[in-house]
């Protein structure tokens, strides 16, 4: 598993070195897992190339739900997820920037933007008050 997002990071990087700007992806919402991880089908750009990847929302680290310190812990990382469910919907198109293998290896680390959004989905989380 961890091979195939290897994989997938080498042909992200060279896409972005080809285009010699940073490359934007699209993506549909699949699932929401918790505050800051989204589980997504990402558009490759190949010809509809398409991937289940689960992205970590790169600007800000949201309270536990899976593996909490405590239930207030537990209760706020429920109120983030909410919060990221709001933002992007299953079936919405989020836009998805800077792409890279998050620190543990097992998901893609990107900035997140709502469908329509300037603003990314960490910054929203932060403001609303989310941060860990």
């Amino acid at each position: 598993m961890r091979t195939a997002y290897l994989i997938l990071c080498i042909l992200l990087a060279v896409s972005n070195l080809v285009a010699r700007e940073p490359r934007i992806y699209t993506a549909e919402v699949v699932r929401i897992i918790d505050g800051d991880t989204i589980r997504v089908f990402l558009n490759l750009g190949f010809d509809g190339l398409y991937k289940l990847v689960d992205l970590r929302v790169s600007d800000i680290d949201t309270p536990e739900i899976f593996r909490p310190l405590n239930d207030k812990e537990k209760a706020r990382g429920i109120q983030a997820r909410t919060f990221t469910q709001n933002l992007c919907p299953v079936n919405s198109i989020i836009r998805v920037d800077y792409i890279g293998l998050d620190k543990y290896g097992g998901r893609i680390d990107a900035l997140v933007y709502p469908s329509g959004s300037n603003i990314s989905l960490g910054v929203s989380l932060k403001k609303a008050g989310f941060q860990k």
